[in-house]
């Protein structure tokens, strides 16, 4: 019995649950498949519509041949979604359509096998299909002719091209009514395929027109003249393959009447049902408005049957360009051309890019005009480097211009030679070759190119530290680059050798020590000179042994505070009067009497201990009626006022509004500018560092050789490492290394950022000082430089005197000197002070002048002028405008701007407000700078 409880509850979930998986399964992933029609006429495509219902997954269908038959895609799917509800339960359904378009070319039935689709991880095979297509008789309804006008044509010449179509007219013999040829030309289906001649319709569907029809008498297929409606259509094409002119992309398909009967609304055009009748949009297209007829709201086409028009072709042979006598450097053009060339500029460097822009003019198809093959040219490619890829040009009316980089290999080449453009004339039938004119231009030696010859050892091992070698090694700059792997391991500001500090700090503080000690007492005097009067006094009476000692420091309070000498209680009580203090006055003067009255202070602590606090008490009083006196007295109005800060208070709140404002200009322009970081793996990392590695070091050993492939080799250099920048490692020798890339490139703006963000990294490394050194002196000087303040001047000056100190001596030999003048110096000084006798100062003069001018050295070069908000041209030429676009009027325009520093002032979307050293303020789009901070 209690088996059968509960076995007849688990059947019935059982068999729930295999009802409810049964519905999933019967429900998902339904695949459906069906024809527009069954039967067919030649020519005339049917519809083949595949949805596939409920489908998570699902691939696209692949469609197989069908013999005789043209298969497309007509479209791209479309999605539907459908929500029932049904007593308050909801369901819904979505699908995707695939719409297929096939064409039977010739009579007979056709097969559509099933197809397999994998929808949802399953394989589901629709059912098979089957059309029946029959040939529409045309008869002597339709003709269709393409004349050429020519004998013959070559390849890729232009052949003029004209669409005949002869349209027989309707003619209802019941009404007495013939169609009109603007009422025929809109019974063209829209499944026409018109072929070359689509983009001329198109034009006129654009200018809201139509080809025009012309009633003429036409031998009909039983030889006797009949009126048809003549459509001509123009079209220039260039043929792509010898042999006759195709025309199988043409096929004229007209839905032609059979009957006509009344309209179903007199709001109905005549052609209402017609697909390219009334409302439709050739209709439309054509300006048939046939509301206006007196007939049309009354008639229409109430049966038609397609007719197919068999395109014949007039005898236009279409020949092959011929192989003979072809040079070398043709590439397909047919017609008539001329060339012209410009180069950008025509002042460089060896090794630096020229813009060559070609443009070519003639009456071929420009679309399919191909650049001349500058690689293959021995006038070009033997003083220059060329890219070897093909170029993509751009056509404007007649014309195609095209765009490459060329770059000198050596100095002294003196113009671009003439770029000759072959083509085959198909008028004389010949070849012919036309060239540009020569360009002029002037090559200098390369001033970046030439850095290794100036570098200071470039044989450094590898494993090297590369800071430490750094700083104790040559004076001058140094353009070689370490890849070692450790690089790629990320810094943080940090300063090395910071042990030596101790040397520096503790020998002062342990003679302050020492003096501290032996002059103990003194000190402890001295102390209370430097507390408040108010502090003293109350010290005092705290101290005192007699009623005299209280009112003597009293006294001496109100001698203080009043700045008058008091050397009587009686005078101190005047001072009191005369600055209105009466009332505190008497009660001074009652304390005085009082204690007259005891010439000895009691013995009891209890009267001891009043005494003092009235003492005392009175003292708090004179000293806030003292600091109300010094108040100003200033008349207010009824309305309460705001109580200044003080000056500590307005300063401290102004440090700290310029300190929040800074932080926050700073992190919102590295937050807008800084790209986004890329993520690359360590394996990654370190290949990228290998190739960029090598390509500079090819680049330094061909830069004497080929100027041209050394620059591109240093610029794929630069790109590599700083793709590792982006990727976000930050180091110190990366930077040298990108600082370096970029200096040989002539990218001075980019190379002095990156050394800067290298000294942030490591402000002791002697590479990157010299490196950036060099690098501030190779810019240009701008006009007009605005007059630095006098501490900024003397700072400036004191610094360039100073860092050829440095460079020559070396950092560390200053720190060295630093550290020993300032052992030498306060060991004297501490010598003397514990009881050595000797002459203190002229044996320490000479180590005080060595300290002083050790660490004056150490500081100016470790003084770090560039701020948050400082950041450094990269462009030659900088327009600074009123706002923040180029719509607005132009402040100043800057030459000789690269590598410069300016200050940002705010970020706005892509541009930034700087201010200049000329002392100019003004908005630049944010590629012209670059930020010192990363």
């Amino acid at each position: 019995m209690t088996m059968n409880r509960f076995t007849l509850p688990a059947i019935i979930a059982l068999t729930t649950l295999v009802c409810f998986a049964d519905a999933a399964t019967v429900n998902a992933g339904n695949v459906d498949i069906g024809l527009s029609s069954r039967e067919a006429y030649v020519g005339m495509p049917v519809t083949m519509r595949l949805t596939v219902a409920d489908a998570t997954n699902y691939e696209t269908p692949a469609i197989p041949e069908i013999p005789n038959c043209d298969v497309r895609m007509v479209g791209s799917p479309s999605q539907s979604s459908q929500v029932t509800i049904i007593n308050g339960r909801r369901s819904e359904t979505r699908s995707v359509t695939f719409q297929y378009a096939i064409t039977p070319r010739t009579p007979g039935t056709f097969n559509i096998p099933p197809l397999s689709i994998d929808v949802d991880g399953k394989q589901v095979k629709t059912q098979a299909l089957r059309f029946v297509a029959s040939k529409s008789v045309t008869g002597d309804l339709m003709f269709v002719e393409i004349a050429g006008g020519k004998e013959k044509v070559f390849v890729g010449q232009p052949l003029d091209l004209s669409l005949k179509i002869w349209l027989k007219p309707y003619y209802d013999s019941e009404r007495d009514l013939t169609l009109s040829e603007s009422d025929m030309w809109n019974m063209i289906s829209e499944q026409t395929s018109w072929g070359d001649f689509a983009d001329r319709l198109e034009e006129l569907r654009e200018n809201h027109q139509r080809p025009g029809g012309e009633e003429v008498l036409r031998k009909d297929a039983e030889g006797s003249l009949r009126s048809y409606y003549l459509y001509e259509i123009k079209a220039t094409v260039y043929p792509r393959q010898s042999g006759k002119i195709d025309a199988k992309d043409v096929q004229i398909i007209v839905n032609y009447p059979t009957e006509l009967g009344s309209s179903r609304s007199p709001l109905d055009g005549f052609f209402g049902d017609s697909p390219f009748g009334g409302r439709s949009p050739f209709s439309r297209m054509m300006n048939d408005d046939f509301f206006q007829s007196s007939f049309g709201n009354r008639l229409a086409v109430t049966a038609s049957r397609p007719i197919v028009g068999e395109v014949n072709v007039d005898a236009t042979q279409v020949l092959p360009v011929p192989i003979a006598g072809r040079p070398a450097d043709y590439r397909g053009a047919v017609g008539t051309y001329r060339i012209a060339t410009r180069a950008t500029p025509t002042t460089v460097n060896a090794g630096d890019p020229i813009t060559l822009d070609i443009g070519i003019a003639g009456s071929g198809p420009m679309e399919l005009v191909q650049a001349p093959p500058l690689s293959e040219l021995p006038a070009l490619t033997q003083d220059f480097k060329v890219t070897d890829r093909s170029l993509a040009g751009f056509v404007q009316d007649d014309s195609k211009v095209f765009s490459t980089t060329i770059r000198p290999k050596e100095a002294g080449i003196t113009q671009i030679p003439a770029i000759p453009f072959s083509f085959f004339d198909p008028e004389t039938e010949t070849f012919q070759t036309v060239t540009s004119e020569p360009i002029t231009i002037t090559v200098n030696q390369s001033e970046t190119l030439a850095l290794d010859a100036i570098v200071g050892n470039s044989e450094k091992p590898q494993h090297a530290d590369h800071e430490s070698s750094a700083i104790w090694g040559s004076t001058g700059p140094d353009f070689s680059n370490n890849n070692s792997p450790i690089i790629l391991r990320s810094q943080r500001a940090h300063l090395p050798f910071a042990w030596w500090w101790t040397l520096i700090v503790v020998p002062p503080c342990a003679w302050l020590a020492i003096v501290v000690v032996r002059n103990h007492q003194r000190i402890r005097r001295w102390i209370p000179t430097f507390q408040s009067a108010r502090k003293r006094c109350v010290s005092s009476i705290e101290r005192a042994a007699s009623l005299a000692d209280i009112a003597e420091a009293i006294t001496h309070y109100i001698g203080d505070m009043t700045r008058t000498p008091c050397t009587t209680p009686t005078a101190s009580l005047g001072q009191l009067r005369i600055r209105g203090m009466y009332d505190l006055a008497n009660r001074l003067d009652s304390f005085y009497q009082d204690m007259e009255k005891r010439p000895m202070l009691e013995s009891t602590s209890s009267d001891r201990s009043s005494c003092e606090s009235k003492a005392c008490l009175l003292v708090e009083q004179l000293d806030d009626s003292f600091k109300a006196a010094r108040k100003p007295h200033i008349l207010r109005s009824g309305k309460p006022m705001v109580q200044p800060a003080s000056p500590v208070l307005r300063r401290s709140w102004a440090f700290l509004i310029a300190v929040v404002f800074a932080a926050s200009a700073n992190v919102v322009f590295a937050s807008e500018t800084d790209p986004s970081e890329i993520e690359l793996s360590i394996s990654q990392q370190e290949i990228i560092l290998k190739e960029a590695g090598e390509n500079y070091t090819q680049a330094s050993e061909s830069a004497t050789i080929d100027a041209a492939d050394a620059k591109q080799k240093f610029e794929s250099a630069a790109q590599k490492y700083q793709l590792l920048v982006d990727a976000g490692v930050q180091n110190s020798q990366l930077f040298l290394n990108l600082g370096n890339a970029y200096m040989q490139t002539g990218e001075l703006g980019k190379a002095i950022v990156y050394y800067e963000r290298g000294q942030q990294l490591a402000p002791y490394n002697q590479q990157l000082f010299a490196n950036l050194e060099f690098a501030k002196h190779q810019r240009a000087a701008p006009p007009h430089m605005h007059a630095a303040g006098w501490f900024d001047g003397v700072v400036q000056q004191l610094q360039g005197a100073n860092n050829t100190f440095v460079q020559t001596l070396g950092i560390a030999n200053v720190i060295a000197l630093m550290v020993i003048s300032s052992l030498a110096f306060w060991g004297l000084l501490i010598a003397n002070t514990i009881g050595l006798r000797f002459p203190i100062w002229r044996s320490s003069l000479v180590p005080l002048l060595l300290l002083l001018v050790s660490m004056g050295s150490y500081q100016l070069f470790t003084y770090n002028t560039v701020n948050s908000h400082m950041a450094v041209a990269v462009v030659d030429q900088m327009r600074l405008y009123v706002g923040d676009g180029e719509e607005f009027a132009q402040v100043a325009t800057l030459d000789k701007a690269q590598g410069h520093f300016v200050n940002v002032l705010a970020k706005r979307g892509g541009w930034i407000k700087i201010h200049t050293a000329q002392n100019q303020v003004g908005w630049v789009p944010t590629t012209n700078i670059i930020p010192i901070r990363s």
